[in-house]
């Protein structure tokens, strides 16, 4: 039997709900990967323990200056850390206690509190909990149960204390946060409308696009790490957790080079704000490239170190993949209301809709008030090519509208179509003969009208397998699905009308 210690902080969520801007939203965020930061250098300095998750406390030496200058725009520390006791040792309650005051006194030193030490104590939550076990997975199962009821636990900090932290957070200078990640008094955050034209910026063009007063929220999480880490072989933790690690500085490059903001990489987590269109190598490249990129990074990294453990349970063969909720707002929108948009947008729809994730579900909420979302999974690669068929193709702003709207009014006749017993593509061929004909089309708009259809064909086989959806709501779902891509394909294009 070994015994193992597991550390979780908060309060998180509470704490990046104070930011409103992208300079506050960042160091509400690298506040906390600082203390986990802080807290494993206390408990590393004991040797007796080993720390199992996450393996991000040593430098990378083929790391480049500017591939650190990328991680460290980030907070890289996440919210859980997992230590085991080395065999034939042992570590009182006391030991633990000390550890985690000299991590919070180094801490209050960084933060500059000092003189304000009850600040620390009675804004930052730090949990602990211990258990002994056979094996580093039953320990990490039976450690993140009890953390969670532990997070249930809700503190409420003494008058004044949220206001130092607040004060903090909304420092333009001189920032004790500033000096831990740059040691310099000063972070050139950009503002979100900044960002938001970091193409135009950057191309030094003076053509605006309505895309260029939007900005994007992401959040994304890993799929199946839970069941990953319960069947994982005693000492294969650590080797996953470097695979995050490496994914979570290969995400901040990729975000950064895009023209992004790193709010969050931490482990399978990340957080960042981004243009609706950015660069990449030279080459503009729209969000979705973007999330295409991360996607291929998580793949190559922890993905395949997942895969090679060859894991499996009753349910067949364990992996992992990454899921996207993405927010495309107006600059002037509150930021964390697009934050929330965000990670609704990942659980609340892209986790939930698709049973095997490896999703994406975006919201495009125009300045208008207008509002259009949807999902799909990677793994039906029919559905995802059709949708960037659609983003390649730019189709004029009128035939566009046509054809969203002929789509949206012709819900009866598609529910039919959808329960006939005739082929499928017969049927999506006369009804875009009689239906979506549009009169004096070019060769473009044929090939736009081609694209659609083939998005339409993939939708019928799609939508149905979508999780939890009523039977009656079926061709409703499909028809909105539908006008949101079509919308959205639109958008991304820039043919949208100018603000």
């Amino acid at each position: 039997m070994f015994h193992y210690i597991a550390l979780n902080i908060g309060p998180i969520y509470q704490t990046l709900s104070m930011g409103r801007k992208p300079r506050e939203l960042w160091q509400a965020s690298y506040l906390f990967s600082h203390l986990m930061k802080c807290l494993l250098k206390a408990f590393q300095s004991n040797k007796n323990l080993e720390i199992i998750s996450p393996n991000v406390m040593d430098s990378n030496p083929m790391q480049t200056k500017q591939e650190e200058s990328y991680k460290q725009k980030a907070g890289i520390y996440p919210d859980r850390a997992f230590l085991k006791v080395k065999s034939s040792a042992e570590i009182s309650q006391k030991e633990i206690d000390l550890l985690l005051q000299a991590g919070l006194t180094q801490f209050t030193t960084d933060l500059e509190l000092e003189n304000a030490k009850h600040i620390v104590r009675d804004y930052f939550n730090v949990m602990t909990a211990s258990c002994r076990c056979e094996t580093d997975r039953e320990a990490v199962n039976q450690l993140n149960q009890w953390l969670n009821y532990l997070e249930l636990y809700t503190h409420a900090p003494q008058p004044g204390t949220v206001e130092v932290i607040s004060q903090m957070l909304q420092k333009t200078w001189g920032s004790p946060l500033f000096k831990l990640a740059f040691g310099k008094k000063h972070f050139d955050v950009e503002t979100l409308e900044e960002i938001a034209k970091y193409e135009k910026t950057y191309l030094h063009d003076t053509v605006s696009k309505t895309y260029h007063n939007y900005i994007c929220i992401v959040q994304a999480d890993g799929d199946g790490m839970g069941r990953v880490v319960t069947h994982l072989p005693d000492g294969k933790l650590s080797g996953i957790s470097s695979q995050l690690a490496l994914f979570s500085q290969q995400s901040c490059q990729l975000i950064g080079k895009f023209g992004g903001m790193p709010i969050y990489a931490g482990g399978d987590d990340l957080l960042f704000i981004a243009p609706v269109w950015g660069m990449m190598k030279g080459k503009r490249q729209h969000i979705f490239q973007l999330l295409d990129n991360l996607d291929v990074a998580y793949t190559n990294t922890v993905g395949e170190a997942v895969k090679e453990q060859k894991l499996h349970d009753q349910n067949g063969n364990i992996e992992t993949s990454i899921t996207f909720g993405l927010s495309i707002t107006y600059v002037k929108f509150p930021l964390y209301e697009a934050w929330k948009y965000a990670s609704n947008q990942l659980f609340g729809k892209a986790k939930k809709n698709w049973k095997k994730k490896h999703a994406i579900a975006w919201r495009l909420q125009k300045h208008s008030g207008s509002t259009f979302e949807a999902s799909l999974t990677r793994l039906d690669a029919d559905l995802y090519e059709a949708f960037k068929a659609l983003l390649e193709i730019p189709a004029k702003e009128l035939i566009v509208s046509a054809v969203a709207h002929k789509l949206r009014s012709a819900e009866g006749m598609l529910d039919l179509m959808r329960k006939s017993d005739v082929d499928l593509d017969i049927r999506l061929e006369a009804f875009f003969t009689k239906v979506i004909d549009i009169e004096d089309k070019s060769q473009t708009d044929q090939e736009y009208l081609e694209k659609v259809k083939q998005l339409l064909k993939t939708l019928f086989i799609a939508v149905p397998k979508m999780q939890k959806l009523e039977p009656d709501k079926i061709t409703s779902h499909i028809v909105s699905m539908a006008y949101s891509m079509l919308r959205t394909a639109k958008f991304i294009n820039g043919e949208e009308e100018k603000q």
